[in-house]
Parts: C-alpha cells; sequence; structure tokens
C-alpha cells in the first residue's frame, strides 16, 4: 500500500480544501454537521520507498461538527480538546493501511503492481492513535502529531511540519516543509529483513532502527468554484532518511527519493 505518499498527499490537500470552500475573511464558525464528499486520484510510488510508480483513487470524504470534531481518510479522526483561534490540541486516531508482498497495493489501487517485495510478507492493517496540535500566525500553521502503532506495526510515529498559505485571486496555494519520525519497530516492520525473509526475497538480513524517515516538502494549487465546488491539484516530494534509506528495500530495490502528484474534486454539503 502506498500508506506514507498518498496518505501525507491526501492530508495535506484535505486541510487546504476545507479553506477552500470558505469566502474570504474570518467566516463565522459553522454550526452543527458537516459533510463533504468527492474523489482524489494520485500518481505516486508503489509502496514506501519503490522507485516503480502507479495509479490510485481515493474517497475524499470528510465529517466534521462545528469546529470540533472531524473525520477523514486523510487526516483520521480528530478531536480539539482546545480550540482556539490559532492554537488547536486534541486526540486522534488514524488508520494504518497493509502492504502486500504481492504487488504493494492497497484497496485504492487501479494500476502499478510490482514484485520487488515478493518473500517479505504482508504487513496487516492497523491503526494509529495519539494527539495533534496545530498553532497558527496569520498565513503560516505549525502542526504536529505523535502516535502510538497498532495492529500493523507497534511503534511509534510522528510528524512535524510547518505551511504557508495565501491567495492569488481566486487561487489558493499552500506550500511547505515536513519531517517524519518512526521508532524502532516501525522502521524494523516496513524496512528490515529478517532471516526467514531474507531467505524467501533473496535480500541481506537487515536490522533497521527508528529515527528521521524522510523529510520533504508539498504543494497544493486549490481553485474554488464557488463556496462548496473546489477543484485541487497536490504534489509532493519526499526523501527517504536514516536507516530507512539504507534498507536493501530501498537501497537495492527502489528510490530515497518518493514523488507524488495527485488531482482532487470537493463538494461540500452542510453550512
Amino acid at each position: 500500500m502506498k500508506t506514507i505518499s498518498i496518505i501525507t498527499l491526501l492530508s495535506f490537500a484535505i486541510v487546504t480544501i476545507s479553506h477552500a470552500q470558505r469566502p474570504s475573511g474570518p467566516p463565522p464558525t459553522p454550526e452543527g454537521w458537516s459533510f463533504t464528499t468527492g474523489v482524489a486520484a494520485f500518481y505516486s510510488p508503489t509502496y514506501e520507498g519503490a522507485d516503480e510508480y502507479g495509479f490510485s483513487i481515493f474517497p475524499n470524504i470528510e465529517v466534521s461538527y462545528s469546529d470540533v470534531f472531524s473525520a477523514s481518510v486523510g487526516r483520521g479522526a480528530r478531536y480539539n480538546l482546545i480550540n482556539e483561534d490559532n492554537f488547536k490540541f486534541g486526540p486522534l486516531a488514524k488508520p494504518r493501511f497493509g502492504r502486500d508482498e504481492d504487488g504493494g497495493q492497497g484497496p485504492f489501487t487501479i494500476s502499478g503492481d510490482t514484485d520487488d517485495l515478493l518473500g517479505l510478507g504482508d504487513i496487516d492493517t492497523g491503526g494509529e492513535v495519539g494527539a495533534f496540535f496545530e498553532y497558527s500566525i496569520e498565513k503560516l500553521r505549525i502542526a504536529g502529531e505523535i502516535l502510538q502503532g497498532f495492529g500493523a506495526h507497534d511503534g511509534i510515529v510522528g510528524e512535524l511540519s510547518l505551511m504557508y498559505s495565501d491567495r492569488a485571486g481566486p487561487l489558493i496555494y499552500s506550500f511547505g516543509p515536513r519531517v517524519k519520525y518512526g521508532g524502532d519497530d516501525y522502521v524494523e516492520t516496513y524496512f528490515g529483513i529478517n532471516p526467514t525473509q531474507s531467505a524467501a526475497s533473496g535480500l541481506p538480513v537487515y536490522e533497521a532502527g527508528g529515527g528521521i524517515t524522510s523529510y520533504g516538502i508539498g504543494l497544493t494549487l486549490i481553485q474554488p468554484i464557488n463556496r462548496k465546488l473546489s477543484y485541487v491539484i497536490f504534489a509532493g516530494y519526499d526523501q527517504i532518511a536514516g536507516d530507512a534509506a539504507d534498507s536493501p528495500i530501498v537501497a537495492d530495490l527502489g528510490d530515497e527519493t518518493q514523488l507524488g502528484i495527485g488531482f482532487a474534486i470537493s463538494y461540500r454539503l452542510g453550512n
């Protein structure tokens, strides 16, 4: 499954789509339930660290209640325990989709199979739970999250990002850097190779440790059609780092440089 590249791109897009569906100036906080639906298409690596690319189509769906709760495929389910104008903090839960050894693909993939992972075994679908924060300073937004995995992996994962957003006429653009951290169990699950996997795949045994797993930058361009309908183009660049980059899965079979691009249509129902 293209878990990292696609979910990162989709999360980045959902954040900025929410701004695109608002009129200029600070709008009143919408009351009650709101539902956003659409579709997002991606071209990205077939698995984290791959040098082969494929297409995927995701449901671009988000459910929210006022400015307190939201749930979506990209950003997970989050509750604003602290909900100030420029600072938000609260619990967060996200899905962590699996990875198949006979293709590396997930349920949203329509093309781009690979046999790189044969012999490494499947990684089950699981989840991650923890906390997030967002701090805004005018056009800048600093966001971070720290999560404990279960099911797919049992490690700690984290992400820190900085996003600048502005308008050029009706067009909204956002861009900024990001860095990701993975604990020992996460990196070992996705990039380590144990003796059994080595014998089955032909790759050397490799024990991976935790640390910074990637750093990169994201860009989003949003064209609002009206208060409810938006078209979005988004792209991302990530460089795999640390023990993850040294893994034979990346160094021998794949590529440290990970690129992705996508297009989304989003329509908001409700207020």
